[in-house]
């Protein structure tokens, strides 16, 4: 601002100044900080999806060399769900810091790696997932829940080479989120979600939907066996 004397002569100038050096010095080491948590973060999500890749591999060879058909279908389960987690972590690895999964790309892993662990030719997998984002809180036991349902549905609704289709949705239901899975074959050698509470398979998927927030809606026509799943996007608190 100029000073002026009586005449309207500029004498002078009048201002103002701030030292922000330490503020831009503590700027810069909180962005360093947060670039070397991101980074650490990666590292470790990066090895624990490698370690479970090595499990998930560990069982299925266990799996290969088993004579017991209940025992290879067991560690078949076991497989299918480590893998989940693995392919959960992946993501992780892939958001970084920020935490957020896309379960559209993230079922797309789960469901491949189900389908390629049943290697069913004549059952074909369609998907309708729409992008919805979620919390990691949220997306573990969705990954499971998924897992769990396309598995029983290989083993249960297409029995002596029976072909026919599988079909994932999810999508946003208002505030919320809903998972239907579908099949058009037999209907579950156990019967429906809700008939045989004490079916290991049964009570897991139960207790993932439970995790959810939600409840397992299961009902049989003619033309197919439907499992619905509505939950809070942000998952039970």
């Amino acid at each position: 601002m100029p000073l002026r004397d009586a005449g309207g002569m500029i004498t002078g100038y009048l201002g103002a100044a701030v030292d922000v050096t330490a503020r831009r010095a503590a700027a810069e080491a909180l962005r360093g900080a947060l670039t070397e948590k991101e980074l650490l973060l990666r590292e470790l999500q990066h090895r624990v999806k490698n370690s479970l890749h090595v499990v998930a591999s560990l069982l299925n060879l266990h799996a290969s060399r088993t004579e017991s058909a209940e025992a290879r279908s067991l560690l078949s389960d076991l497989h299918g769900r480590v893998l989940a987690m693995a392919l959960l972590h992946e993501e992780l690895n892939l958001e970084g810091i920020s935490g957020e999964i896309d379960v559209k790309r993230y079922l797309e892993g789960v469901v491949a790696a189900a389908s390629r662990a049943n290697g069913r030719s004549d059952v074909r997998v369609e998907l309708a997932l729409e992008r919805v984002i979620v919390r990691p809180a949220v997306a573990i036991p969705l990954g499971l829940l998924v897992d769990e349902l396309v598995a029983n549905a290989y083993k249960h609704a297409f029995p002596g080479g029976l072909g026919g289709r599988i079909r994932v949705a999810v999508a946003p239901e208002g505030t919320d989120r809903e998972l239907v899975v579908t099949d058009d074959g037999v209907g579950g050698a156990e019967g429906p979600p809700s008939a045989k509470p004490t079916s290991l398979g049964l009570v897991i998927a139960k207790s993932l939907a439970m995790q959810l927030g939600g409840a397992l809606e299961t009902s049989r026509s003619e033309r197919e066996t439907r499992v619905r799943v509505r939950f809070a996007g942000e998952g039970r608190a």
